[in-house]
């Protein structure tokens, strides 16, 4: 997400199946669509949404390994 050029923030869950993060800087559809396409191509993402309304991130792990918010906002 960092590399995209938004801010995101980890919540409690880290390590969870699936994992909400809080994303700031976004101010458009193709914003959130870079961050929803950047946070796919993490592996061990099985699908990622995006929400601009909300500003937030919903990323649910593939099952093949535990999703890590550390390596998403990176």
């Amino acid at each position: 997400v960092q590399q995209a050029g938004y801010e995101a923030h980890p919540p409690e869950n880290a390590g969870a199946s699936v994992i909400q993060l809080k994303i700031d800087g976004m101010t458009c559809q193709n914003c959130a669509q870079q961050v929803q396409k950047a946070l796919a191509g993490v592996p061990g993402v099985a699908s990622a949404v995006v929400e601009l309304s909300t500003g937030m991130a919903s990323v649910r792990a593939d099952g093949t390994t535990r999703l890590d918010s550390a390596a998403l906002i990176v």
